[in-house]
């Protein structure tokens, strides 16, 4: 195992969608061996990302500004700035931002090449 320090010299992948973006800051695309992924997620008011699911890993977020509604199976949840929450693995789940200003979480998955299976 390597056991030195590695600082990540490059630009974050930005990649857009009509509900957000979603900014990857490490993965196994950007860092070869990573083990884990981290991305910003920026939730525009009003939209909702899709129902999905990660068959081979958890998904941990946390809402920095603004306020989201996490549906994880049946569940549903409102969270509000300094909120986390633990998605299990292989859970179907989505995010909606019901308020008025776009809501920014950061994204840890447990997986550098995490897997995403969208559901309809």
């Amino acid at each position: 195992m390597n056991q030195s320090l590695t600082k990540i010299d490059r630009e974050p992948r930005l990649e857009s969608f009509d509900w957000g973006s979603m900014t990857w800051l490490l993965d196994a695309e950007s860092w070869a061996g990573a083990e884990l992924s981290l991305a910003r997620m920026t939730l525009e008011p009003g939209r909702a990302a899709p129902r999905h699911r990660h068959p081979d890993c958890q998904e941990a977020l946390h809402l920095l500004i603004g306020t989201v509604e996490l549906r994880v199976g049946a569940e549903s949840r409102l969270l509000e700035a300094g909120d986390s929450a633990l998605i299990p693995e292989g859970a179907d789940h989505d995010l909606r931002n019901p308020g008025g200003r776009p809501a920014v979480l950061m994204i840890a998955y447990g997986s550098g090449a995490r897997r995403y299976e969208a559901l309809t």
